[in-house]
């Protein structure tokens, strides 16, 4: 099923009602409540966007730079022996976690193709 911006929105309130305050990621993946965490930011343009869209107040935790996001993907890539794809990344448990990656450095690909450019870079040093 395909969901819409609304729809997703209406998902994250269900949360909020349900829990009685913004759900962190962890709350509402743990919640049997559709769409899931990974259709709300691919529609909402990130899990904060979708927390402001509905006026709610987001909690910030640990804040990650540029760098911390490319060496966990790079991490990643080393790991699976191969580019990690968005759901490969995220069954790893790696922080931080593909949605704040997203959130820092733009799409999955800009991320990976950022992490590629780091590299290569410190190999030819």
């Amino acid at each position: 099923m395909v969901y819409t911006k609304e729809e997703c929105l209406e998902a994250l309130q269900d949360a909020v009602d349900e829990l009685g305050h913004p759900p962190t990621v962890d709350e509402y993946k743990g919640l049997d409540i559709s769409p899931s965490y990974n259709t709300i930011i691919a529609r909402c343009g990130g899990w904060i966007a979708a927390k402001e869209a509905l006026g709610l107040e987001h909690k910030r935790g640990r804040q990650y730079s540029e760098a911390d996001c490319l060496e966990a993907i790079q991490e990643a890539a080393e790991i699976l022996g191969e580019e990690p794809s968005y759901d490969a990344y995220e069954r790893l448990d790696i922080s931080p976690s593909a949605g704040t990656s997203l959130a820092i450095c733009g799409t999955w690909v800009e991320a990976k193709e950022k992490e590629a450019w780091l590299t290569r870079r410190r190999v030819d040093c």
